[in-house]
């Protein structure tokens, strides 16, 4: 299904290339925010087709008040403890690995960002625009739709673990799947998707200012 969402992403975002020329000249930042609004209206789209189809709730998804009446500063303390602790395992990634990890096409655009607006646009797509998309992919329609097929823990593990090889890269896969079975605990405890999309927001966002700082 990923896979599929993903080829899917691409061939819409070739066609709106070939559709409008001008587009595939722009920069690589204007690029990347168009790729980002084709890949989570995309997965939007088929996720509500497919409730739709099968008339499921979109409370399956998670789009509902949390049961805590604080959940906005759960949110935002899970964010920053997400932060910390990714970033203790990519430096400890960094001292055990005799080869460094190669950097993800994003960080690369991210490091070479120059201005205001050019610096803008990865951190709108990094830290909005992903989280959303992902949250709603995994944490909501996947998580969702396993739940009632083979049980929360199992759901809650195969999630995870689908979300860590999102990245393709097996170094990356260990932390980010730990990550991906924190915000799914995030979600279970409050009974919503808004907190894990706020905690994978603000953990994404702390992500690239420190590479803007560095």
């Amino acid at each position: 299904l990923i896979s599929v969402l993903g080829q899917l992403c691409q061939w819409i975002y070739r066609l709106i290339l070939m559709m409008c020329p001008s587009l595939s000249s722009t920069t690589p930042n204007n690029q990347l925010f168009l790729y980002a609004l084709v890949q989570n209206l995309t997965i939007l789209v088929m996720v509500l087709l497919f409730l739709k189809a099968h008339r499921l709730p979109l409370t399956l998804l998670g789009l509902k008040k949390p049961i805590q009446s604080r959940w906005i500063q759960w949110a935002f303390v899970h964010g920053i403890g997400l932060f910390g602790i990714m970033m203790a395992l990519s430096i400890l990634t960094e001292l055990l690995l005799p080869n460094k990890v190669s950097a993800q096409p994003i960080t690369a655009i991210i490091v070479n960002a120059e201005g205001f607006w050019k610096k803008l646009i990865p951190f709108l797509v990094t830290g909005i625009l992903a989280p959303i998309g992902e949250e709603i992919l995994f944490r909501g329609f996947l998580f969702g739709t396993l739940r009632a097929n083979i049980g929360e823990k199992a759901g809650v593990i195969v999630t995870s673990l689908l979300f860590g090889a999102l990245h393709h890269d097996l170094w990356r896969m260990i932390p980010l799947t730990l990550g991906g079975f924190w915000l799914n605990l995030l979600s279970l405890r409050t009974q919503s998707l808004y907190p894990a999309i706020i905690a994978h927001s603000l953990w994404n966002c702390c992500m690239v200012i420190i590479i803007y700082i560095i």
